[in-house]
């Protein structure tokens, strides 16, 4: 099988999955909340950043949904295990 790069913005749908150690959100107040309670890290969707908070590992997921509306094709996904060391 071969491979391909696709774009994961506009205008594709793209969804991103959390995980116990790691959910989605942004700002001050979320990220300290999520140190508080022993998060490994936080995905900020409006950067491309996934600040460390804790050591630990976290799994990142997506998936690009942008083939299904033309081709009837099947989502995309994809995810890799991040190591935070701190």
């Amino acid at each position: 099988m071969g491979s391909r790069v696709m774009q994961l913005r506009y205008p594709t749908a793209v969804g991103w999955g959390e995980s116990v150690n790691q959910p989605i959100g942004s700002g001050a107040d979320f990220v300290d909340a999520g140190r508080d309670v022993d998060k490994v890290g936080i995905l900020d969707l409006r950067t491309p950043l996934l600040p460390p908070l804790n050591a630990g590992t976290v799994a990142v997921s997506v998936t690009n949904d942008a083939t299904r509306a033309h081709t009837g094709g099947t989502p995309i996904p994809t995810s890799t295990t991040i190591e935070v060391v701190r």
